[in-house]
Parts: C-alpha cells; structure tokens; sequence
C-alpha cells in the first residue's frame, strides 16, 4: 500500500469474513481484500513463592 492515502484500512467485529463482504456489497461499498484475525490474549504466569 501506497502513502497517496487512496487506500484504507478498516476493523470490523463480525463473525467471519463472509458477513463483512455481504454488508460491504449491501451497502455498494468496494473493496479489494478482507483478512481474518485472530486475536491473542497473553497469559499472565502466577507468582510462585
């Protein structure tokens, strides 16, 4: 991606990637690519004493 700021990137909470393509369709919204994430909560190690 470019720095002319033609291009954008947008989160969205939605249950998969398909759902998101629907709405942007519905709407008449264009996009090129949808990734899906996974997010990573890191652990916390209990203290030990």
């Amino acid at each position: 991606m470019g720095c002319d700021r033609t291009q954008v990137i947008c989160e969205f909470e939605a249950p998969d990637a398909e759902t998101v393509q629907r709405s942007f369709r519905k709407a008449g919204l264009p996009f090129v690519r949808i990734w899906t994430v996974d997010l990573i909560t890191p652990a916390v190690a209990a203290a030990s004493h």
